[in-house]
């Protein structure tokens, strides 16, 4: 990859770090849940009002998604959006918000604030999504959007069924989260 003023060298591979580091987090959120059958840990990580849905079975579809996602986003080329479905974009925005997460707690033991653009990692995200629709999931505000005539006119995929359904035609998803 490339490496030009939307990310520097260094932020890209802290990105691909925290992405190991979600892996294990959620892999530990998987196991809580296949033992409870609760979805408490994963509202760590996913829109709460969508908790009814978040299964065993679900909680394995979204740890091989984040495995799915991390591991593109290690070798991707930076020519594509990266991420394929909601699920992808869900677990994908996990990685970056953990990675700002880093970037701080980083800057705060070296006893600074961290710089703005240490933080800001948009230009990067034009890249990685082909959009940021995933993003009113976590909006109380828009509560129901992914039922209404704008997500359908807009070609949005936010229903909790249509997660794990391609974006394009030409879109892969692991074959694990088709399962249902």
């Amino acid at each position: 990859m490339e490496f030009d003023n939307r990310i520097t060298r260094e932020k890209y591979q802290l990105l691909c770090e925290t992405g190991d580091q979600l892996i294990d987090m959620i892999f530990d959120d998987v196991v809580a849940v296949m033992d409870t059958h609760q979805p408490d840990p994963l509202l760590n990580w996913l829109p709460s009002q969508f908790a009814r849905h978040y299964t065993p079975l679900f909680a394995k579809q979204f740890l091989v998604t984040v495995i799915t996602v991390t591991g593109a986003l290690d070798k991707w080329d930076g020519e594509f959006a990266l991420v394929t479905c909601t699920a992808e974009a869900l677990a994908l925005h996990h990685v970056i918000e953990l990675t700002k997460s880093r970037i701080e707690v980083q800057a705060d033991m070296a006893g600074r604030a961290p710089a703005e653009d240490d933080l800001d990692f948009s230009a990067f995200e034009d890249l990685l999504f082909p959009d940021l629709d995933y993003e009113f999931l976590f909006r109380p505000e828009w509560d129901g959007i992914e039922d209404s005539e704008i997500a359908e006119a807009d070609g949005m995929f936010l229903r909790f069924d249509q997660w794990f359904i391609p974006y394009a035609s030409s879109g892969w998803v692991h074959p694990y989260c088709r399962l249902g």
